[in-house]
């Protein structure tokens, strides 16, 4: 970095921080519009081998949470697992026929969950709660 794109730690910077949330602090809950940015299929993470799949979602939705992130995962080898799926592809437009699926088809899509904590052994996680899945327009 050439001196001229350097800053001095000692500077006054102007951005009000005191409504910023830390990164590790849980998102809020509530309902909220999402959009998937990302898909990541683990082979053997879920249920008796079965695939597990996890879905980024980020918030569209303004205020506090906008552009924030929740993970949503899948376990293939539930049959809860499979029904929370079939709710993203549904939300998203999605809907593959007997021949299999791709879950990565829904990057991109949007939906509009509702977000619940939880709370384990002191840590708090957002949740999206699956079956509260819909489509944008819906």
């Amino acid at each position: 970095m050439s001196e001229e794109q350097t800053v001095s730690a000692d500077v006054e910077m102007t951005e009000d921080m005191s409504e910023v949330r830390a990164a590790d602090e849980a998102f809020p809950e509530g309902q909220f519009a999402f959009r998937i940015s990302n898909c990541e299929v683990h082979p053997g993470e879920g249920t008796n081998g079965a695939n597990r799949i996890v879905y980024t979602c980020k918030s569209q939705t303004e205020g506090e949470s906008f552009g924030r992130s929740v993970f949503l995962g899948i376990d293939m080898g539930d049959p809860r697992g499979r029904s929370n799926l079939k709710s993203v592809y549904k939300a998203c437009g999605y809907n593959p026929g007997p021949g299999g699926h791709n879950p990565s088809k829904v990057i991109d899509g949007e939906i509009k969950a509702t977000v619940k904590h939880k709370i384990s052994e002191g840590v708090t996680y957002a949740n999206i709660l699956p079956w509260t899945i819909k489509p944008i327009a819906g």
